[in-house]
């Protein structure tokens, strides 16, 4: 009997080491307008695993932009969430320059652009920046939205369309760090139950 099932344990025990050991992967935030921080250009990373000493690539991605155009201005201000973990996130944001001004020591990364060159087309998946992500220790820790979620607005509209948190909530983190995925946890919100699933 045990020769027989020696193959099939062989295979799981390989499938369940290829699974364990990969970054928490999810789907695209299905809502309008979305903004979230991802560990890959597909938006679908949203944890990674680091020593401390080290920096991440991420990108901080806007999805199922609503309204269709070229964005001629965005707004958006990532955090390192929690006191342990990341010290700092910097960024570059795609076909435009960042008007904002970045206190040292703040560890965040805030992004006004507009006049973008080359303009972004509002997309399922539309990249706004490239973000560096510095880990100074090995500590759990979160990616957060500031601003209330950020804003865009596409060329020829005076209409500023605010992003709403691809976790779900804006005291939810959208990227972790040495950590589980974010996930919503309270329940009273429809927006809650959804991010579960994310």
């Amino acid at each position: 009997m045990l020769q027989t099932c020696r193959p099939l344990l062989i295979g799981l025990a390989l499938y369940l080491g290829m699974i364990l050991s990969t970054p928490s992967l999810g789907q695209i935030d299905p809502d309008p307008d979305g903004l979230g921080v991802y560990f890959d250009t597909a938006a679908t990373q949203v944890t990674a695993s680091a020593e401390a000493g080290t920096n991440l690539q991420a990108y901080l991605v806007g999805t199922h932009l609503s309204v269709p155009g070229d964005i001629g201005y965005w707004q958006a201000k990532v955090c390192p969430g929690g006191t342990n973990g990341m010290a700092m996130i910097s960024g570059t944001p795609y076909g435009g320059f960042n008007f904002s001004m970045n206190m040292p020591g703040d560890g965040c990364w805030g992004c006004v652009t507009f006049g973008l060159e080359p303009a972004l087309p509002t997309q399922e998946i539309t990249l706004l920046a490239s973000l560096d992500v510095q880990v100074w220790d090995d500590f759990p820790a979160g990616i957060v939205l500031d601003w209330e979620g950020g804003y865009y607005q596409v060329v020829g509209s005076d209409e500023m369309i605010p992003f709403h948190p691809s976790s779900g909530d804006l005291n939810l983190p959208v990227a972790t760090v040495n950590a589980a995925a974010p996930v919503a946890t309270r329940a009273d919100t429809w927006d809650s139950i959804k991010a579960t699933y994310r």
